[in-house]
């Protein structure tokens, strides 16, 4: 195990992340970027191979399809750039802490209270890239604030939906013209039914009702070569169909969150790599 390539692992996806030399990562030198069939599989095999590695980052085409892959150290996702067209998975190679008992005491019950405000440290928006949703399509607007009137930062906007008691979710678009409105609050999110469209990006406010458990933090670990179908370690989900079509990894990893009994997702390759259908799985053995 000195490579560390057979050590328990977790991969943490980062949509619309890109991570490189001044921007929150280095090179690993030696490393060419990775390309061609199973691109994915190739990259996450490399970096686990690879002691100094922490994560991986690769370029989607416009129709979702993965392009080069590049293997990243020293990685401060903080200092990373937010960007539509690339994707970041950060490898932790340790096996994740066993949850934690909710502290129910009237002690953390008084401390959890206040304003939404509070709650805003702003790492605890969880992030979805190449989404957007709006009435009809997984989201209710907020009158006068569909959109937030004026040309937003991230920040500005975030504190708009913190503002609003009804707010759950901004909607950002990425736009260089500076009076152009880019910032759209929203209420009622249901993320499977959102659209996918790579011009907007989802944050999730961290005030959201977790019930669903959609924004809870999560992990996935990959397993390759790997299928989990009824009668062969995993269930069927009832009510959810197979996802495919372009941008079907997030679909599927969207879908699985927003599912309070998923417990993974499997897909198919075709012969060159690229992504068929994808289904969710429950009670996985």
């Amino acid at each position: 195990k000195s490579a560390g390539v057979y050590e328990m692992h977790t991969w943490t996806s980062h949509h619309s992340t890109n991570c490189h030399p001044g921007h929150g990562a280095e090179k690993i030198e030696g490393h060419e970027a990775l390309s061609g069939d199973h691109v994915l599989f190739k990259c996450e095999n490399a970096c686990l191979g690879e002691p100094s590695c922490e994560g991986i980052v690769w370029e989607n085409t416009s129709d979702g399809q993965m392009q080069e892959c590049h293997l990243r150290t020293k990685i401060d996702v903080a200092e990373c750039v937010t960007d539509n067209a690339f994707n970041m998975r950060l490898l932790s190679r340790e096996a994740p802490e066993e949850p934690k008992e909710p502290d129910t005491s009237p002690k953390a019950a008084k401390e959890s209270e206040g304003s939404k405000d509070e709650d805003a440290d702003w790492p605890q928006w969880k992030t979805y890239s190449a989404t957007n949703c709006y009435t009809g399509e997984g989201a209710d607007h907020i009158d006068g604030k569909d959109p937030v009137p004026g040309h937003k930062s991230l920040k500005e906007c975030q504190e708009s939906c913190l503002a609003d008691a009804q707010c759950d979710a901004i909607v950002m678009r990425s736009t260089e013209i500076p009076m152009q409105e880019n910032c759209w609050l929203h209420k009622h999110i249901v993320l499977e039914k959102c659209e996918i469209d790579q011009a907007f990006i989802l944050w999730l406010s961290p005030a959201y009702d977790k019930s669903a458990g959609v924004y809870e933090t999560h992990t996935w670990a990959s397993h390759h070569s790997t299928n989990c179908h009824p009668g062969h370690g995993a269930e069927k989900i009832e009510g959810h169909e197979a996802l495919s079509g372009d941008h079907v990894l997030f679909k599927c990893e969207n879908a699985c969150l927003g599912e309070p009994s998923c417990e993974g997702i499997v897909w198919e390759n075709t012969s060159d790599g690229q992504m068929q259908e994808c289904h969710l799985r429950t009670k996985i053995d």
